[in-house]
């Protein structure tokens, strides 16, 4: 298992500095909004902070307050969507030309952090709903 491990772990070491055309290419085709997204994706830069902190004063103030009601009534409140949506949430990796935020995937992991330390219910139907129904 350990060995199985390692060559995980230097495949994707090797993934992430090779700058060939072929990698960069298999990151566009991945789905990856911006070429950049794929080399930064360890990074925790200044937009990635203000990102995570406003999903976490939103998730804070109106997901957290929900939870309790949606595990008694097994009820998604249809509400969230919109609110959602207003905020870009729902369209994170969708490129902007579509009408998306334009962010990768480490953003979206950012977002279903915070909505999913509120509220684990409704961070795993945000990313049921933003996800795998938009890429």
């Amino acid at each position: 298992m350990n060995s199985l491990f390692k060559t995980l772990t230097n495949q994707n070491r090797r993934l992430l500095t090779t700058k060939s055309s072929s990698v960069l290419t298999s990151a566009k085709t991945a789905g990856f909004a911006t070429q950049s997204h794929f080399y930064d994706i360890l990074q925790l830069d200044e937009m990635r902070t203000d990102l995570r902190e406003s999903i976490e004063k939103f998730a804070d103030e109106e997901v957290k307050p929900l939870r309790e009601s949606m595990d008694k009534e097994d009820v998604f409140p249809k509400h969230m969507w919109k609110r959602m949506g207003d905020m870009g949430l729902l369209g994170i990796t969708v490129e902007e030309e579509f009408g998306g935020m334009g962010l990768g995937y480490y953003e979206h992991c950012i977002a279903t952090e915070e909505l999913s330390k509120a509220n684990g219910a409704l961070g795993l139907s945000y990313l049921a709903h933003s996800n795998l129904a938009v890429n």
